[in-house]
């Protein structure tokens, strides 16, 4: 049998029990645990990032199968899409457009920032069972000045012209040199797999959720950078991806609450790598006849 005074031996007389750390001691404990955190947080933080980001890219590629959804029902139709201004047309109580297409979404006290009727009365909506949530990127999260924007998706302006080739609305060259598309049939230059339809949109540029493209080197409207400085796309064939901004000018758009685009077109270089990505995307010059690309 063990001895009591074995596991628990007494102490000498005189002995003192060291039972505090060292200022030293204590010392290294912090140091160390200094060095653990600083080796796990950008490691948390990749992590937490790269959630985010699966996240919108879900949220784009349901956009993109709302709009198959739509095409489908409508006779090889590509669900509408406009300018500014453009949505205030209401057809059968719905805005004839894939999103609110009146007020548009600004830093400031827009309707359309929050309004969820809104939302729920446009043409996607019965695609998606009202769940809005799908029109926001969560990389978006600065809220304007009425709360958080519902929106921050928009669409390729050469996507969607059912209503713009139409001579009253008199947008015939608005999109020239680049091709405009009304059916999914349209979609052979770029093919299917090459023609972006949805992108998180920079806030420095956001109106409304028609994207303006361009046949020169410039971004009217451009992409975000909300992930790590990249964007979310998705394409006619249903993929979407994320594309990381190289240029001079993409990744240098502001993100701060009240700053937008001072009414320029975000000119560029000839050899930005970010529009010799984006370029061939828009939609193919239009002065290339069809079936011959």
């Amino acid at each position: 049998m063990i001895e009591l005074n074995v596991l628990f031996p007494k102490r000498r007389p005189g002995s003192r029990s060291r039972v505090a750390f060292t200022l030293i001691e204590l010392l290294v404990v912090i140091a160390i645990i200094a060095i653990l955190a600083a080796l796990l947080l950008p490691g948390l933080a990749r992590a937490k990032e790269q959630a985010v980001q699966a996240k919108c890219k879900d949220n784009v590629k349901q956009l993109q199968t709302v709009a198959a959804m739509y095409t489908g029902d409508y006779q090889d139709y590509i669900i509408p899409n406009a300018p500014l201004g453009d949505g205030e047309k209401l057809v059968d109580g719905q805005f004839p457009l894939w999103c609110p297409g009146f007020n548009g979404e600004t830093w400031l006290d827009a309707p359309e920032n929050t309004n969820v009727a809104d939302f729920k009365t446009c043409l996607s909506a019965p695609y998606m069972g009202n769940q809005i949530g799908i029109f926001k990127c969560p990389g978006d999260n600065i809220a304007s000045a009425n709360g958080d924007r519902l929106r921050s998706f928009s669409m390729n302006g050469q996507m969607g012209w059912v209503y713009l080739n139409l001579p009253s609305w008199g947008m015939e060259n608005y999109g020239a040199p680049l091709r405009t598309y009304t059916k999914y049939a349209d979609l052979t230059c770029p093919g299917p797999s090459q023609a972006f339809f949805f992108a998180d949109e920079a806030m420095y540029t956001m109106d409304d959720g028609w994207m303006q493209m361009s046949g020169t080197p410039a971004f009217p409207n451009a992409p975000a950078h909300y992930h790590c400085g990249s964007a979310d796309f998705s394409f006619a064939d249903g993929h979407a991806e994320s594309h990381q901004w190289r240029g001079p000018v993409l990744p240098k758009m502001p993100y701060v609450f009240g700053d937008t685009s001072k009414g320029g077109d975000n000119p560029t270089i000839a050899n930005d790598p970010d529009w010799i990505w984006l370029f061939p995307r828009e939609g193919c010059i239009s002065n290339i006849v069809t079936g011959t690309e």
